[in-house]
């Protein structure tokens, strides 16, 4: 299901998946499996290393976007790739569908891209 800047994974995905993380490039989410011990590498520069943090998301949804905050994330530590567990990805995809009552809203600036010549 592909919900603007964010690819969620869809409700089957992750109920047969549960060692499965998903992993934020390029715009999407991947689906990684891990077998036996958990081993991170991130998608983006191989780094091995991360360190467990809450991370922001926007996501689009009927032409309308929605901010998530408080997502709990492994971050990669030379890059910034941020990864979603699966149960994680789902929770996101259920609250963004079930247009659950936000906590507030926030106005925002909107630019579009005009390179300088």
């Amino acid at each position: 299901m592909n919900i603007g800047k964010r690819a969620l994974p869809t409700q089957s995905d992750t109920a047969t998946r549960d060692s499965a993380i998903f992993c934020v490039h390029g715009g999407q989410f991947h689906l990684r499996t891990e077998v036996g011990i958990a081993i991170y590498s991130c998608a983006v520069c191989h780094a091995d290393e991360s360190r467990e943090e809450y991370a922001e998301e926007i996501f689009r949804t009927s032409g309308k976007y929605v901010l998530i905050k408080n997502i709990p994330a492994k971050v990669c530590v030379r890059c910034g790739e941020e990864t979603f567990s699966a149960k994680t990805a789902e929770s996101i995809r259920v609250m963004v569908n079930k247009r659950a009552d936000p906590e507030t809203s926030i106005a925002m600036d909107v630019f579009t891209f005009a390179p300088q010549l």
